[in-house]
């Protein structure tokens, strides 16, 4: 019989000098080493892999369009395997166009996608709306608003191809949600999810890096950490005037049973949706 474990998860949001984490880290992206290409790398699987490039330090989004909105990049190589010991994710965001954000967009991270008799190139499918195995969002939307929401309940509705299109992500199931609005449009902004083996809170964290400014906090108690296990994805929808940017992607503070033996990764495959 298997225990849920009581978890407290703790979002903050900050306008605070961004820190790298002290804890070891397992993985760190080499898009600042990488030339310009179509391609994240072999570490990653791309939906859509037109929709996606690397160029300077940064892996682009390149689609804002609201009818594919929710587009993902997927870590191959590595995934949450045991939601008990400790877990730094963190990433940079950027926008092409700094100010207002598109109605609707938002930017963040995928986490808790799939399960363990779920083959991990079928996770990384996940992209543009829930559906079983989808995970949680974590995500910072036009509003300002920093929020954990379900992204495994299927929609209802028809729409693009055989994946529901037009989707509004600040309407998905809300876990929790900061009380405090972000400032909307500041960039870049440094995301940042925690968790500790030997603590019962996640924290996650919005930072616009070399400043200082208000925070947020928001507490969800009872979070059984068997959510926390699974598939890791970035993820992008509409963007500001054009898309967002990513780059500084590292996974830090897990002990070897984080650590998924996934081979080497394949860096994109043909697939027909989820």
């Amino acid at each position: 019989m298997r225990f849920l474990i009581p978890l407290a998860l703790l979002v903050a949001v900050g306008i605070v000098s961004a820190n790298d984490s002290n804890q070891t880290k397992v993985f760190q992206d080499s898009w600042s080493e990488s030339p310009q290409r179509p391609w994240p790398g072999a570490e990653w699987h791309a939906n859509r892999a037109q929709d996606w490039q690397v160029q300077g330090d940064w892996l682009q989004c390149l689609t804002g369009e609201s009818h594919v909105a929710g587009r993902t990049v997927h870590l191959l190589t590595q995934r949450i395997e045991d939601g008990t010991e400790a877990v730094d994710l963190s990433v940079t965001v950027m926008s092409t166009t700094l100010g207002k954000m598109r109605d609707g967009a938002c930017f963040g991270l995928l986490i808790g996608m799939g399960d363990e008799q779920t083959d991990y190139r079928a996770t990384a499918l996940v992209q543009q709306a829930p559906a079983a195995g989808g995970g949680m969002l974590v995500s910072l939307d036009s509003d300002g608003k920093l929020s954990l929401r379900d992204f495994s309940t299927p929609l209802k509705k028809g729409g693009y191809w055989t994946i529901p299109g037009n989707v509004d992500f600040r309407k998905l199931p809300e876990i929790a949600a900061a009380t405090k609005t972000f400032p909307v449009g500041t960039f870049p902004v440094r995301l940042r999810i925690q968790w500790k083996s030997d603590q019962l809170t996640i924290r996650a964290t919005a930072q616009v890096t070399g400043k200082n400014g208000p925070d947020t906090v928001l507490e969800v108690s009872d979070f059984g950490r068997e959510k926390l296990r699974g598939g890791i994805s970035l993820f992008s929808a509409r963007g500001a005037e054009d898309w967002f940017l990513f780059r500084g992607f590292s996974i830090g503070g897990w002990n070897e049973l984080s650590r998924a033996e996934l081979g080497s990764g394949l860096g994109g495959f043909i697939y027909l949706g989820h």
